[in-house]
């Protein structure tokens, strides 16, 4: 669902992403519009997606795309290739950026 989030604003242009939209992306890409349309009303998911927002909050995360990896962050699609050659590095922080002992 991410995947056809994201490329609804960033190849189709869409400007606004209401409930109705993305009723109308999940049957896009298969799923029951039904059990989507309970699955974004049911409480217990909205106090998911509001935790896992205030998280990301800490930790700084300000946009789309947003990666961190131990204490390193990564925004934005120019900054994959940095990404990328981080994770193959090998090298290891700890959650504030140290590298940790080997």
């Amino acid at each position: 669902m991410m995947k056809r989030l994201f490329a609804a604003v960033f190849v189709d242009d869409r400007k606004e992403i209401d409930a109705a939209l993305c009723i109308e992306l999940a049957m896009e890409i298969g799923l029951d519009r039904n059990a989507f349309r309970n699955a974004m009303q049911n409480p217990a998911i909205e106090a998911e997606r509001f935790a896992i927002l205030e998280r990301a909050k800490e930790r700084g995360v300000f946009g789309v795309p947003y990666f961190l990896t131990g204490g390193r962050s990564f925004f934005g699609n120019d900054r994959l290739v940095l990404l990328v050659h981080h994770l193959k590095s090998g090298r290891r922080t700890t959650d504030d950026g140290r590298r940790k002992s080997e």
